[in-house]
């Protein structure tokens, strides 16, 4: 499994951009396919000191946009799933009136919450319990999805007291999300 994998450690955006035209090409891999494209972390180099401030912010975005349309069009070329993942901050503008999660934001800025196909908020709940939020998708309304992990994998929750709890409010989520979007289209 390892001789499959391919590790680039990159130590700064630079070297993060230089990557991208190291990948292997179809001809240099075994069976000559790539299935999954894995960035972790993509907004972490563009956070260091030559990046501090918002006026670097003009410089900082289509840099960031360039690294994700660049893997795109490798997915593309590959035909393979690609994955990006930042963190999250809280907006310093969230409205106090709303729930917390509506001012939640990926670092890396607008690219990084409307380029990609989907946009998915990953948090921790209880004990091995996680959430899912699709926070944007084109094609799907916005909504929520337990999960556990576990030494077999992820799986979905047993029926529990604790699980039906979460998952309630996970429902309620989604009717506070549909609420304000009606209130928002009135």
């Amino acid at each position: 499994v390892f001789k499959k994998i391919h590790l680039f450690q990159p130590k700064s955006w630079i070297e993060q951009m230089l990557i991208l035209d190291k990948l292997p090409s179809p001809a240099d891999i075994e069976d000559g396919k790539i299935g999954l494209i894995i960035l972790d972390s993509l907004s972490k180099h563009f956070r260091g000191i030559e990046f501090a401030g918002r006026q670097s912010l003009s410089i900082k975005q289509p840099l960031i946009r360039e690294c994700i349309g660049r893997l795109e069009r490798i997915a593309d070329a590959y035909n393979c799933a690609l994955i990006l993942t930042t963190q999250i901050y809280e907006s310093p503008t969230a409205n106090p009136f709303l729930p917390d999660w509506t001012g939640q934001r990926a670092v890396g800025g607008a690219s990084l919450e409307h380029q990609p196909d989907y946009v998915v908020f990953l948090r921790k709940a209880q004990g091995n319990v996680r959430i899912a939020r699709l926070m944007d998708a084109s094609w799907q309304p916005q909504r929520e999805r337990p999960f556990m992990i576990t030494e077999k994998g992820i799986e979905d929750l047993p029926e529990t007291k604790k699980a039906e709890k979460i998952i309630k409010k996970t429902e309620k989520f989604e009717r506070q999300f549909y609420e304000m979007k009606k209130e928002k289209e009135s």
